[in-house]
């Protein structure tokens, strides 16, 4: 992790249209370079990753990773 990145966020995106709901699945302070995401269950979903700062300044969102992309 590079020493200017506070932490990680990861979002997922429900369903494949963009119209479909972003939450957020962990907190500003995630540091792992790994994450499972026990409720994806077998819908298409978009995952998506967002370096954050010491002052809580978020960049732009990653490319987005899919899960069971249709």
């Amino acid at each position: 992790m590079d020493s200017a990145v506070a932490g990680y966020p990861m979002y997922g995106m429900d369903g494949r249209w963009s119209k479909d709901t972003v939450s957020r699945l962990t907190g500003d302070q995630q540091t792992n370079t790994s994450f499972t995401d026990k409720t994806a269950g077998r819908v298409s979903r978009r995952y998506y990753i967002v370096a954050v700062d010491a002052l809580g300044q978020g960049g732009f969102p990653s490319a987005p990773v899919w899960f069971q992309r249709e």
